[in-house]
C-alpha cells in the first residue's frame, strides 16, 4: 500500500510550495510586525501571539531572492517543530493535498547541501510543488548551524526593539513592503512612507487581537472564523468553513445566454470555475466589474463557485456569543441569507449564509454543461 501524507499548499512568487499539515499550527492574515535588530536571515519581524513571541520569515529573502509587495490579504502560516514556532509569509494558501511516494521524482532535484531548505520537488495534479524542509528551516532560525554570522534565536526569543532612528538604519531584509509602501519602524509612526490610516488600523487591530489570551476560544465549538469582505462598498462577513481559498480575479470568459448574476468562467489552475454576483439577492446594485479584483472560492456540498468581491479586508475569530440575531426589521425579503450580525470596528456587519445563498432559486448555478 502506498503511504500518503497531507501537505498544505501555498503560493509565493507564482510558485507552489508545500509543508506537512502535521506541522501547521494556525494561519492568519498578516498583522503589524515588530522588526528586531540582528535578526536571522529572512526574519522580517516578530508578533506577540497570545503571549508568545513568534518570529516571522519571508521565504523570498531566506532563499536569497527579492521580496514581493505584501498586502492586506498576505497570510502567515505558523509552523511548529517541538516547542519552536515560526511564521512564514505567503501570498496565498491554496489547499491541502495528499501526496504519495509515487509523486516523488526518481532522481533528486538538487543537492541537499546547496538547498538545505528544500526537501524535494514533486509533480501533483499537473503542478510542480516544492516541499519545504521544515526541520532545516527551523534550525536556521533557532540554532547556530547556518550562516557565517551565526545569527540565531533561542527560547525565550531575545527581542531587541529598534531605536528611534531605525528608518535610517533599516536594512533591505528589515524593510516591510505593504501595498507598495515601505514600513521601516516598529511602531510605523516614524516611517518615511506612511500607510493609509485604514490599512494601518487594520494591521494594528490584527496584532492586538493576536495578543489577546481568551480562554473561551480554546474551545473550538465556541468560535467562528470569519472573513470580512467588501461588496459594493459595504462590509459583510463569510464563515471560513465554506471558503476554499481567496484568489485574484484573472481573465474571465463570458458564458452566452446566462442570467446577469453569472459573470462568466475562469480557469483556476486547470479547474473551470463559475463566477457569480450575489448582489442581486442581497438587494444591492449589480456589482461593478471595474472595481472587482478578488474573489472568494466557496464550496457547499458538491458545488464550488467563485464569489466576485471588491476585496478581502480581514479575517477574525469571534465567540459565538458575540453574534446577534438578524433584526426582524432588517432584510425583510432575504433574512434567510444571513446567519447573524456582529460588531466590527464600530460597524454592525452581517454574516452571509453561503449555503442558503447558493441554494436560492434566484441564484441557480448549473455546472453540468
Amino acid at each position: 500500500m502506498t503511504q500518503q501524507h497531507s501537505y498544505l499548499i501555498f503560493r509565493i512568487n507564482n510558485s507552489l510550495y508545500g509543508v506537512s499539515t502535521l506541522s501547521v499550527k494556525e494561519i492568519f492574515l498578516l498583522p503589524e510586525l515588530t522588526p528586531i535588530l540582528e535578526a536571522p536571515p529572512g526574519i522580517v519581524g516578530v508578533i506577540d501571539v497570545r503571549g508568545q513571541i513568534l518570529p516571522v520569515m519571508d521565504l523570498n529573502l531566506r532563499f536569497g531572492q527579492q521580496t514581493n509587495n505584501y498586502s492586506l490579504t498576505t497570510q502567515v502560516i505558523v509552523i511548529e517543530q517541538g516547542e519552536q514556532n515560526l511564521g512564514i509569509i505567503v501570498e496565498e494558501v491554496s489547499q491541502v493535498r495528499d501526496l504519495s511516494v509515487r509523486d516523488t521524482p526518481n532522481q533528486p532535484v538538487a543537492d541537499h547541501h546547496s538547498h538545505p531548505f528544500i526537501a524535494g520537488v514533486v509533480r501533483s495534479e499537473n503542478d510542480i510543488l516544492v516541499i519545504i524542509n521544515l526541520a532545516n528551516l527551523i534550525k536556521s532560525v533557532f540554532k547556530p548551524n547556518y550562516g557565517a554570522r551565526q545569527n540565531y534565536l533561542e527560547q525565550p526569543f531575545p527581542v531587541r526593539l529598534l531605536p528611534s532612528d531605525y528608518p535610517q538604519q533599516a536594512t533591505p531584509s528589515q524593510q516591510l513592503i505593504i501595498g507598495g509602501e515601505q514600513i521601516k519602524s516598529s511602531s510605523l509612526a516614524n516611517s518615511s512612507t506612511q500607510l493609509t490610516s485604514e490599512a494601518l488600523e487594520i494591521l494594528r487591530e490584527r496584532a492586538n487581537r493576536l495578543r489577546q489570551i481568551d480562554e473561551v476560544r480554546q474551545n473550538a465549538d465556541n468560535v467562528k472564523n470569519l472573513a470580512i469582505i467588501v461588496l459594493n462598498q459595504e462590509l459583510f462577513s463569510v464563515d471560513l468553513e465554506n471558503v476554499r481559498e481567496f484568489t485574484n480575479l484573472e481573465q474571465v470568459v463570458p458564458v452566452p445566454c446566462c442570467p446577469p448574476h453569472i459573470i462568466g468562467n475562469m480557469n483556476l489552475r486547470g479547474e473551470i470555475l463559475t463566477l457569480i454576483d450575489i448582489c442581486q439577492i442581497l438587494n444591492l446594485p449589480p456589482i461593478n466589474l471595474g472595481t472587482i479584483s478578488q474573489l472568494i472560492v466557496v464550496e457547499v456540498d458538491d458545488l464550488r463557485v467563485g464569489l466576485a468581491i471588491e476585496k478581502v479586508r480581514d479575517t477574525i475569530s469571534v465567540n459565538v456569543g458575540e453574534i446577534d440575531l438578524v433584526p426582524a426589521a432588517s432584510y425583510s425579503t432575504n433574512k434567510k441569507y444571513f446567519q447573524g450580525t456582529l460588531s466590527y470596528q464600530k460597524n454592525t456587519i452581517s454574516i452571509l449564509n453561503i449555503s442558503s445563498i447558493l441554494q436560492s432559486e434566484n441564484l441557480v448555478v448549473d455546472q453540468s454543461g
